[in-house]
């Protein structure tokens, strides 16, 4: 299928969480090995046989603390390396456990990036447990900070226009689809009634986990009316993680989640899509330009109208 006007064929992400917490007081790099950090500066993820908070601060020091099934410490029998790419090279550091912090402990790479890629793969009691982080450039901290301040905003009655998944991400409001005939992805931009408005002063990322991790640089379309991209995902999307930026500062969400809930590694099953839902988006109002609205498709495949400002009706068959 290809992408006429508003006519999408998407992909809609929800993600379900279990309540977390870790509780664990905050650490700056040159005192890691001392303190351990708040939960409000960790991300916490599970996996079939315990969870890890991690904390990764501004520098790239990364700690990441081990519990068993029923919560208690067991940084002692893991280990493991984190890896990254450095101009367009494959770099790697060992995650070891350190006495005084009772975690395991990297130098990771310096958050240089608006969205910043970490894979790691640790062995916990001969179990592998491989995953992936996207962060800011000030670390965990900051992607918890940005999500307390989006949880202010009530998207639970919002009826996503294109039919997928509406999220806020700083003072912007998005929504997110897919078309599930090909690799193509899109961000529209919404307003407080989390209708489509045309936006030209953004710039937008997005980053999948899971076993075939990728960030994808959106660009601008149709003068403002939405960024699209391209990504390798097949079947259900693992964790989706968007980063709009705006004036020089950068915003990043993880789509669907909050601070104090744990996430599954890799996204696991808790993200559900819904595929082929097909929606009719309402037009896009551009001020002074012109108006995109629906019409039957024709033998000849969909069609798209544009009714331009001084009244002229330009019809294009697709």
């Amino acid at each position: 299928m290809r992408w006429v006007g508003p006519l999408v064929t998407c992909v809609a992400f929800s993600l379900s969480v279990s309540v977390a917490g870790c509780g664990r007081k905050e650490s700056a790099r040159e005192s890691a090995a001392e303190e351990a950090p708040l939960a409000s500066s960790s991300l916490v993820e599970v996996f079939e046989r315990g969870s890890i908070a991690w904390n990764v601060d501004e520098t790239g020091k990364v700690l990441a603390f081990v519990h068993d099934e029923s919560g208690g410490d067991a940084s002692k029998k893991a280990k493991g390396t984190i890896e990254w790419t450095e101009d367009g090279q494959t770099r790697s550091a060992k995650l070891a456990f350190d006495a005084k912090a009772d975690a395991l402990v990297a130098d990771g790479p310096p958050p240089v990036n608006d969205l910043n890629e970490i894979r790691y793969a640790l062995v916990y009691e001969d179990e592998p447990v491989k995953g992936t982080l996207h962060l800011p450039r000030a670390g965990t901290a900051a992607i918890n900070a940005e999500a307390e301040a989006s949880a202010k905003i009530d998207v639970s009655a919002a009826v996503p226009p294109h039919g997928g998944v509406v999220q806020v991400v700083g003072e912007d409001r998005v929504e997110i689809v897919a078309d599930d005939d090909s690799d193509e992805v899109r961000v529209y931009l919404l307003d407080a009634s989390w209708q489509p408005v045309v936006v030209v002063d953004r710039s937008i990322t997005i980053a999948v986990g899971g076993a075939s991790p990728e960030v994808i640089v959106l660009t601008s379309a149709e003068g403002g009316a939405y960024f699209v991209g391209h990504w390798r995902v097949v079947g259900q999307p693992p964790r989706v993680t968007v980063m709009v930026k705006h004036a020089g500062k950068s915003h990043v969400a993880i789509v669907g989640w909050r601070p104090g809930v744990k996430l599954a590694v890799n996204g696991g099953p808790k993200v559900k899509v819904k595929v082929k839902a097909v929606a009719w988006g309402p037009g896009v109002h551009v001020k002074g330009g012109p108006t995109m609205v629906k019409v039957k498709a024709g033998k000849g495949g969909p069609s798209m109208v544009k009714v331009n400002p001084n009244g002229k009706v330009k019809v294009k068959i697709k």
